[in-house]
């Protein structure tokens, strides 16, 4: 039924695409159920703007609209580009150093996290949400790699 996109007869090209299309989308519903519904909505929009209110810039409606919609949707791009890296840096760097080092990134991505809301910087909020999401799907798919190929020697 669908030999025409598999080789050696098939096209190499159109099969990585279309493995990549039934990756992106298996993935939105986890995405979104993540990043997008578990947020407080009011509480951000008024840390942006008491954040620009510090620093003694007003911001328009349509500016805190977009910035918020940007707090809420960019890490789930992280997200979804991150599954293009976890293979990358599972081959290149190891399973077990992989893992270390995205908790060492998680961990930082929650200071720096931390340090946005203390000092009302909403663009390392920003920043911080979105290498976090990356940092922890990288570390999710490690760790399944890590957990189904372990040897018993």
């Amino acid at each position: 039924m669908l030999k025409f996109l598999f080789p050696p007869n098939g096209r190499l090209l159109q099969t990585c695409i279309f493995c990549c299309i039934i990756s992106f989308l298996n993935l939105f519903f986890q995405s979104y159920s993540t990043f997008y519904t578990n947020t407080a909505a009011e509480n951000i929009q008024k840390y942006i703007n008491d954040s620009y209110l510090e620093r003694g810039q007003k911001i328009s409606e349509n500016y805190l609209l977009w910035f918020w919609n940007s707090i809420l949707n960019l890490p789930f791009l992280g997200f979804l580009l991150s599954n293009l890296l976890a293979p990358y840096f599972c081959e290149s760097f190891g399973r077990r150093a992989t893992l270390i080092y995205t908790n060492v990134a998680s961990f930082i991505s929650a200071l720096l996290t931390t340090i946005s809301v203390i000092y009302l910087i909403p663009e390392l909020f920003l920043i911080s949400r979105v290498f976090g999401s990356a940092v922890t799907n990288i570390n999710f798919c490690a760790f399944t790699l890590f957990a189904t190929v372990l040897d018993t020697d």
